[in-house]
This record gives structure tokens, sequence and C-alpha cells, in this order.
């Protein structure tokens, strides 16, 4: 018989092997899982890199879909990205989120965007990490934290800072109030002694107050 066809004994013609099949010991046998053949073929083909064949007797292979990958020749199967990376169909590897992105379901088409007041710093990430206390990201997609100007605070995962308002100064994540015996301004870091001659009796001053005549204050 030609090449590509068979004949049973006894057999007035050949016949030729449908496509998935390959000629041999006289009879058409099927292709294995992860390689095919057209028809009239004498051996069947390797699935490429990025495709397979999952089951016996294929005529052509699949491409892997989005979010698998294979790496080999002549698979069966393909397999899910991990956490932190993604693929588009057809890969041969899977590709990780670059710094900013993540993506913590394995098998994703597409990494996302950090969202806003945390980031990451490495490639190939599964979570992001909120900012800390006095530091901030702005909008979606950073790779690293802000710290605040002197005199703002911000919470954590903050996607911006606040100023501290007049007799108040920033401390670890918040604005509290300036000590009695001190005053700030708008937009302070530290409060300020009152200066000798001058008071303030209680918390959250803006100012300091002369001391009235017949008194009088030695000390800041």
């Amino acid at each position: 018989c030609p090449s590509g066809q068979t004949a049973t004994e006894g057999s007035a013609a050949c016949t030729e092997c449908v496509a998935g099949e390959y000629s041999g010991s006289g009879a058409c046998l099927k292709c294995s899982a992860g390689k095919y053949s057209s028809a009239a073929a004498v051996s069947c083909t390797d699935c490429a890199k990025g495709a397979y064949s999952s089951e016996s007797g294929a005529s052509s292979c699949t491409s892997c879909a989005a979010g698998k990958s294979q790496a080999l020749a002549a698979q069966s199967a393909c397999s899910d990205c991990a956490t932190g990376s993604y693929s588009p169909a057809g890969s041969t590897a899977c590709t990780p989120c670059m710094k900013g992105y993540f993506v913590d379901i394995a098998g994703s088409t597409a990494c996302k965007a950090c969202p806003e007041g945390s980031i990451t710093t490495a490639t190939g990430q599964a979570e992001c990490t909120k900012c800390s206390h006095n530091t901030y990201a702005e909008g979606e997609g950073n790779n690293k934290c802000i710290d605040c100007d002197s005199g703002h605070t911000s919470p954590e995962g903050a996607g911006g800072c606040g100023q501290c308002g007049a007799g108040e100064y920033a401390d670890v994540g918040t604005c509290k109030k300036c000590a009695a015996g001190k005053y700030s301004k708008a937009g302070s870091a530290l409060c300020v002694d009152c200066h000798a001659g001058s008071y303030s009796a209680s918390e959250g001053t803006e100012t300091c107050t002369e001391c009235a005549a017949g008194k009088y204050q030695g000390s800041a």
C-alpha cells in the first residue's frame, strides 16, 4: 500500500488513514494525546509549545486558553498561571505582573492595578501592601509610597495627606493638639513653646497670650 494507507489481509484495495490516525503494522492507529495528524499520515506530529490535544485521535492541536500556558511540546493539557502572573491565549509561559499591579486568582488573563493607597514594589505579586502612616499613594498602579510633607499626615492606606490645623501638630497618622503652654500655626510638624512673658492656658492654641499687667512668666 502507498504511504499513509493500509489494507487488511485479503483486501482488494488499500484504505487511506483518516486525520488523527497514522498507518502502522497493517492498520490505522490513533495518534496519542499530545499529538495530531492529517489524513494519510505515516506518523503523528507533536503539538507545539503553547498548544495541546487532550484525547487520542486528534486532527489538530488547540492553543492554550488565556490564563494558561504550556512550555513543552507533545502535551495533553495546559497549566493555569500562578497568582501574580497572567497570559494571553497560546502562551508558552506566564508573564509576571509588573510593579504596581497584582492578581490574586490563578489562571488569570490580566493583572489589576493596585488601588489608591497601596503598592507593590516587586513584579509577580498576588496582593498589594497598604502605605503606612504619614505616607500616601495617589491614584492606582503605584509602586512606591510618598512621604507626607512636614505638617501633614495620613492614616494607613491613604491616597493623600491632610494638613494639620492651627494649634495641632502631625503625629503618627493623625493630627494632635498642642499641649497647654505651646502653640502652632496650620501645617506645623511640631508645637512651639510660648516665649517668656506669655502663656497658653488650654490645648490646641494657635497663639500665646501676653501676661496681663501685674503678672509675669519668666520661663518659656
